[in-house]
């Protein structure tokens, strides 16, 4: 199959004349870069049509095969087809078999509206009617007859070389309608070619009266009425079959929907190349691929409608066109009330049935040019409403492009799993009845267990999901017929996705209507008494209710409230040994510590929101100061909810330790962290002009602040040059003061001599931190007012910051911009709803994170309120891509309303390697949790140890870290000995040293906790003293080992208390000599002068010329063996023993991969 070639834009770039019509054009013109990019994706997947001679060549051969095919009875079909047969319930008769009446191409290919890379040529196979008997319509007569015919079929093909690799699909993922899928190969061809034939059965319209094929009708009669009471009987005594009904008429109304198509193109020429784009659109958005929902075949008879309509018009590009059939779709109603074709003549009597009788049968209605054929009768409810929320965000997206490239990759390119709108998921697995596959009804028994598990979960949520999907499964294809066309095993999975309601989704209560309503007893029943209990509320009316947590009581399984709900309910409802498996709690141990309940985190933010707001009140009525605080705005993590671990009340960091028990305490925490507070003076004019004596007068006034609150209030404090340390109600506040003239002196300080302010490093740190508090104090506003719009966003961060920090990039990504990614995905810019739970949200932080690795040179915007201008937006954007492209941007740039220019958090880290490695590891976390979720693979602890177990592999040494130096190492994802068993698989083993290099016993400080004799010991009093606020030891350590081995090494690390720290040595480093360091000149070996590359021997030539040449190539010796000696390699065992030096009391042990022992 020839496919059209593609123009990469980065490799060939826009062309002058397109670049200089993008900034004129909107972005539907012919000029506007989405429809630039159209083009290109059209051409990209569009056929050639006119150089597929092999495709003629095939056809012209297959009908001359099965016209040879002679006339015959054939009174048992093949053992294939007679297992088929059983299996589902239909009879077996003698079939009349007479060669096909005709064969030609149908579908998208014969419109020249297929899109790549996915192209099979339909084929209908026309079987005449003298195969039919009368009533063939009754008792899936006609598709077993249908199926024996395909069988004939295939076994004639088989013995044809060019035919011979046959396999069996279901068109539809209609077990009724087999269809023979052929991979041709012609003779002197070493391999099939490119395409695949799909021969499709179908029969003349006429063939079976239309009148009773109606919605209303029924085609199944049980075998006693069949013979008591012929096709007269009175319809209402046997229920209507309207889904055999409609699969009859699929085929034979197949040349009507062609030539409806073939019309609508002959008058919009432009109108194939729309509905390529539609099928790729619906391919991404994963529509295509369920048998429930919109295909590509219902978008291209919808794009016909609207061109019979006058919608569609030739003035109108593919994309515009694409974008109307898109809108229509989006329309919610309009497929409920129901959708019609312009009619057109069958030359087949019959009266079309009424739009109420299509109604009453479908919930979706979209009734072909014949009147008959419901097109939309396979599409159920939740499949419209998949299609319909895709189409809207699309057509929002495509109306909107903020960054045009971006909007085109989330709505024609980036493909979308089962589940990605959802944010909460569940796997049922369901006993199958005996012959479930067997169409005594209109429906297989388990096609119908199906929509009744999605009903159940639906009617169990109630207003906790947006929406509910209930995911049928897809008939595979199977080289054997008898193979195929039903679930595998005794068992039935379901896979059930729901768009939570963020404000609902965790509702403690379901409540009924009052005990005297007609639908309290439906409550009871659905429930059941075990778990609705009366319940008088308030306001002094009685119903049931079903209570699941206390009603505003903090509880750390509040999250997984909708999971109890539908476990009940589906396993109240459906057959004994049903198991439901739920996901909201499958990361719960990610955020557990060793030794705390999980209640105790889940009350901690109203904790520290409470004891914030006494402090302040303290705060604002402190009176000796010269200048009144008139504002206290907080900036840690802990105080918006997004710290993986937020700080528990410590028993020492309080007024009175006086009345602390001694024998009470246990081991309590030596660190604490401190929650940092901007508190804001009242303006003046009485500050000092020189930037040295302002912050000394800040200074000052800090130290008045401290002393006020002791002896005022009673509170411990602890004043430092920038900082005041208060120890209130358990926690330890750092207190930053603010006034009106921090910006002016910041400027007086970049700008005046270092000679009069002091060292260079006074000034950077003064300068840095008024920035570092203003970025802060914004970046807390921005989170905080994202977290009261989005109530899943606290959690989703949190799981976030514990991912980043167990793949070891604590020290690559900080956790503001680890938080802006959340936010990321939280935006409505993506075309995705806002999740709604956190195991929802973290899914969506892992795919953007994946999608890392390919955004090269491009920004990511983060603005949930919309506060950013259009035209700043696009200014910063094409600065970063411009400052990328030199070199010298950020490699992952973050634009936010407070940082246009990525400056704050990731201008200098991370590099473009570590974002190439986070994008791998979200990917990889992603593979796991969506084969977990989906289709059950691998046990819940070994999703998380694959999720949240740090990929060591690619280091080249590990440094172990000893326990006891941890200030957080119960929160440690996996201890050590775990990683030490990972390491030694992946060829670590860990590195001898000589006993003269242990470090001194003194070194080996307690920093975890505060032993239990020692505070008996001591006394809370004189232990209370020892208390290290904010010290962080590994932080510092990493820091050190950075800026001593700055190009040699990168560091990677776990602020929550892992473990380890990884090495990976700088690939220019290891692999070739190079000019010597000084600050590593300890770690490094010179390269042998031996090795040096002598210069090529030359022709002995005689005389002056001869001297000259000699005495040059000497010089020139001289020259490179100096060089060489100047060249230094990695000496990897000298610079491991520096780490250790450096890091004495806190590395335990240092590993090393065994294939760089040698360095």
């Amino acid at each position: 199959m020839v496919m059209s070639k593609k123009r990469s834009r980065e490799d060939a770039g826009l062309s002058a004349d397109e670049q200089a019509q993008i900034p004129f054009a909107g972005p539907y013109t012919e000029g506007g870069l989405l429809q630039l990019q159209a083009t290109e994706l059209i051409a990209a997947r569009s056929v050639d049509y006119a150089r597929e001679e092999a495709l003629d060549s095939v056809l012209a051969k297959l009908q001359t095969e099965l016209a040879k095919l002679p006339q015959r009875v054939i009174a048992k079909p093949s053992k294939e087809v007679k297992h088929y047969l059983d299996v589902h319930g239909m009879p077996q008769r003698p079939l009349r078999f007479h060669p096909p009446a005709s064969v030609r191409p149908i579908g998208s290919w014969a419109a020249h509206s297929a899109a790549q890379p996915s192209v099979a040529v339909d084929v209908a196979v026309e079987m005449p009617r003298a195969c039919f008997d009368e009533k063939d319509h009754l008792n899936h007569r006609y598709f077993a007859r249908r199926a024996q015919y395909l069988g004939e079929l295939a076994a004639a093909l088989r013995k044809a070389p060019t035919f011979r690799q046959i396999s069996w699909e279901f068109l539809g993922h209609d077990a009724r309608k087999p269809v023979l899928v052929i991979r041709p190969q012609p003779k002197g061809q070493d391999k099939p070619l490119a395409f695949a034939l799909r021969l499709i059965p179908v029969i003349a319209p006429g063939t079976i009266p239309l009148q009773k094929l109606a919605p209303d009708r029924n085609c199944i009669r049980p075998a006693a009425t069949e013979a008591a009471a012929p096709d007269e009987q009175p319809r209402q005594e046997l229920p209507p079959t309207p889904m055999c009904n409609t699969a009859l008429l699929q085929d034979m109304l197949v040349d009507v929907q062609q030539a409806a198509l073939q019309e609508a193109i002959a008058a919009l020429p432009q109108l194939p190349d729309a509905i390529i784009l539609l099928k790729v659109w619906a391919r991404a958005q994963g529509l295509e691929q369920e048998p429930d929902s919109f295909n590509g075949f219902l978008l291209s008879m919808l794009a016909a409608h609207l061109a019979s309509t006058g919608t569609l018009t030739p003035a109108m590009s593919p994309l515009q066109m694409a974008r109307a059939v898109m809108q229509s779709l989006s329309k919610e109603g309009t497929f409920s009330k129901g959708v019609a074709m312009q009619r057109r003549e069958l030359g087949a009597p019959g009266q079309q049935p009424a739009a109420n009788v299509f109604r009453e049968h479908h919930g979706t209605l979209f009734v072909d040019p014949s009147g008959f054929l419901n097109l939309a009768a396979h599409v159920s409810q939740s499949g419209l409403t998949q299609a319909q929320q895709a189409a809207k965000r699309a057509v929002m997206l495509l109306d909107r492009p903020t960054d045009a490239v971006e909007v085109f990759e989330a709505v024609f390119l980036n493909p979308q799993p089962r589940g990605a709108p959802c944010d909460a998921f569940w796997r049922v697995s369901v006993p199958l009845p005996q012959h479930a596959a067997s169409f005594s009804e209109d429906t297989p028994q388990w096609r119908a267990l199906e929509a009744r598990v999605e009903a159940l979960v639906t009617q169990a949520l109630g207003t906790r999901a947006k929406a509910v999907r209930g995911y049928r499964q897809q008939l595979v294809a199977a080289p054997d017929l008898a193979r195929a066309g039903s679930p595998a095993g005794d068992t039935l999975e379901v896979f059930v996705a729901a768009q939570m309601d963020p404000a609902t989704a965790q509702r403690a209560q379901d409540v009924g209507p009052p005990l005297d309503s007609p639908k309290a007893s439906a409550f009871l029943d659905f429930w059941g008494n075990e778990v609705a209990e009366k319940t008088r509320f308030q306001d002094g009316h009685l119903a049931y209710a079903v209570t699941w947590e206390q009603p505003g009581s903090a509880s750390a399984t509040r999250h997984a409230i909708a999971d109890r709900a539908v476990a009940h309910a589906l396993s109240r409802h459906l057959a004994e040994g049903t198991r439901v498996t739920g996901h909201a709690s499958l990361l719960d141990d990610a955020l557990a510590q060793k030794g705390t309940p999980p209640d105790a985190f889940a009350g901690a933010h109203r904790a520290l929101t409470a004891a914030v707001r006494n402090l302040t009140m303290k705060l604002r009525a402190t009176s000796a100061l010269p200048l009144r605080i008139v504002a206290v705005q907080p900036m840690s993590a802990a105080l918006r909810d997004t710290a993986a671990f937020p700080p528990l009340p410590h028993p020492l960091a309080t007024a009175n330790l006086g009345a602390t028990a001694r024998g009470d305490l246990g081991r309590v925490p030596r660190c604490l962290e401190p929650l940092e507070l901007l508190v804001q003076l009242e303006g003046s004019g009485r500050w000092p002009d020189h930037p040295e004596a302002f912050l000394k007068a800040k200074a000052a006034m800090g130290c008045q602040l401290a002393d006020e609150l002791a002896t005022g209030f009673g509170l411990r404090t602890s004043a430092s040059q920038s900082c005041v340390d208060v120890f209130a109600e358990g926690y330890a506040f750092r207190l930053f003061l603010s006034s009106d003239r921090d910006q002016a002196m910041a400027a007086k300080m970049s700008s005046a001599n270092e000679a009069a302010l002091g060292s260079p490093g006074g000034q950077l740190a003064a300068r840095a931190t008024f920035g570092a508090l203003q970025h802060q104090l914004a970046h807390h506003a921005l989170m905080s007012a994202l977290s009261g719009s989005a109530p899943a966003f606290p959690p989703a961060a949190r799981m976030a910051h514990r991912w980043l920090s167990s793949q070891m990039l604590s020290n690559q990504i900080c956790q503001e911009a680890g938080e802006l990614l959340v936010a990321a995905s939280f935006s409505l810019e993506r075309g995705l709803p806002v999740p709604g739970t956190r195991l929802g949200g973290f899914l969506r932080f892992l795919s953007l994170v994946a999608s890392l690795g390919e955004r090269t040179n491009r920004a990511l915007v983060i603005d949930p309120d919309s506060s950013l201008k259009e035209a700043d937006r696009a200014a910063a954007v094409a600065a970063l891509a411009k400052a990328a492209r030199q070199g010298s941007g950020p490699a992952l740039a973050l634009v936010t309303p407070y940082d246009t220019l990525s400056e704050a958090w990731t201008r200098h880290r991370p590099s473009a390697a570590i974002v190439r490695r986070a994008a791998a590891l979200a990917a990889r976390s992603l593979t796991v949790l969506r084969e977990h979720i989906e289709l059950g693979r691998h046990s819940a602890d070994a999703v998380r140890a694959a999720v949240f177990g740090p990929a060591i592999a690619d280091f080249d040494a590990l440094l172990f870290l000893r326990r006891d130096a941890l200030p957080w190492a119960d929160r440690a994802a996996q201890p050590a000995k775990v990683l030490a068993a990972a390491a030694r698989k992946r060829s670590f083993a860990p590195v001898e040293w000589a006993r003269s290099n242990e470090p001194d016993s003194r070194a080996r400080a307690v920093l975890r906790a505060v032993p239990e004799d020692v505070l008996i010991k001591r006394g809370p009093e004189r232990v209370a003293k020892e208390l290290l606020v904010g010290f962080d030891p590994v932080s510092m350590y990493v820091a050190g080992l950075e800026q001593r081995f700055d190009g040699v090494a990168t560091f990677c690390s776990d602020s929550l208390g892992g473990p380890l720290i990884g090495v990976k040595w700088t690939a220019q480093v290891l692999l070739a000599p190079h000019q010597l360091a000084i600050h590593i000149s300890h770690a490094v070996r010179p390269v042998d002068a031996s090795n040096a590359a002598e210069p090529p021997a030359k022709k002995a030539k005689s005389g002056k010329k001869q001297h000259l040449e000699d005495n040059a190539v000497n010089g020139q010796q001289s020259a490179a063996a100096a060089a060489v000696v100047r060249l230094v390699a990695l000496d990897a065992a000298a610079a491991l023993e520096d780490m250790r030096a450096m890091g004495a009391g806190l590395v335990e042990e240092i590993w090393q991969k065994g294939s760089f022992s040698d360095h």
